[in-house]
């Protein structure tokens, strides 16, 4: 059986990723981190999605 999905809130997700809430909303309108809106309100992030979604931006080392 499969553990429960642990969610974090828009607060929480900004404070591990070091950045502001309006950096996280930024994100969330231009569709950068997936999100779940239960209510108009209530909004929640699975992270490691958000992780996976931010690890597409990740600047590797380029091919010599």
């Amino acid at each position: 059986m499969n553990a429960p999905t642990e969610y974090e809130t828009k607060q929480q997700l900004a404070a591990r990723l070091g950045v502001s809430i309006r950096t996280i909303s930024s994100w969330m309108a231009s569709r950068r981190i997936p999100f779940c809106k239960i209510t108009e309100r209530v909004i929640r992030f699975v992270p490691h999605e958000v992780d996976a979604a931010l690890g597409k931006f990740t600047v590797g080392k380029s091919a010599p």
